[in-house]
């Protein structure tokens, strides 16, 4: 492919830190699209969670999109949800909006070799991939749920509920959320969403 970024430079980046080390680049600006705020919530999310990440952007139909989870205090500590801001430049945004909300697990649950049960337990979300544009050029939202029970147990060891995905239409609505595959304890019987194939747009599935 001709258009691929290559670099052919020698000064790499020291990951140690956040800007790597590197030189500002003349011209770049950096775009703060959401400010967390736990004594004025309603001054940025409206929920006042402080544990923000993972953001994934996207450009489709003239519009940025940005996705990212969040979770109240730290990582896999629940309760948390997935939201997602929009921008027609890249510097004024939306206010952050759920697109994939809280997940409650199952009272009893438990994952197999684990005596610990979930009780009033929220799902864990955990995803590294969060947009795909069909193609139908339609603009699929992608998400994960996990399950972490106690501290230091991994949402992301195969046990979770399952990945889930959803349209975000050119009106900028969503679409109803589909599980797009469910790991090994879940299926349609036992989930809040029903799988992918069951919808009734033939582009869509």
């Amino acid at each position: 492919m001709s258009d691929r970024i290559h670099f052919t430079g020698t000064t790499m980046s020291n990951v140690d830190y956040h800007h790597g080390q590197l030189a500002p680049a003349i011209g770049v600006h950096n775009v703060q699209i959401m400010r967390a705020n736990r004594a004025k919530p309603e001054s940025s999310d409206g929920y006042g969670w402080t544990y923000n990440h993972a953001p994934m952007i996207a450009y489709w139909n003239n519009t940025f999109f940005v996705e990212y989870l969040s979770d109240s205090i730290s990582e896999h500590i629940p309760p948390c949800h997935t939201l997602l801001v929009r921008s027609s430049d890249g510097v004024n945004w939306s206010r952050p909006e759920v697109i994939f909300p809280k997940y409650k697990i199952p009272d009893g649950f438990k994952k197999p070799g684990s005596e610990v049960a979930a009780k009033d337990a929220i799902a864990v979300m955990h995803q590294r991939v969060g947009f795909y544009v069909s193609s139908h050029n339609k603009l699929l939202a992608l998400a994960y749920y996990g399950i972490a029970l106690f501290p230091k147990d991994d949402p992301n060891d195969g046990m979770g509920v399952g990945r889930v995905v959803r349209e975000i239409k050119e009106d900028g609505s969503f679409g109803p959320i589909y599980f797009l595959r469910f790991n090994q304890s879940f299926s349609e019987e036992n989930s809040n969403y029903p799988f992918y194939k069951n919808s009734p747009d033939a582009d869509f599935v």
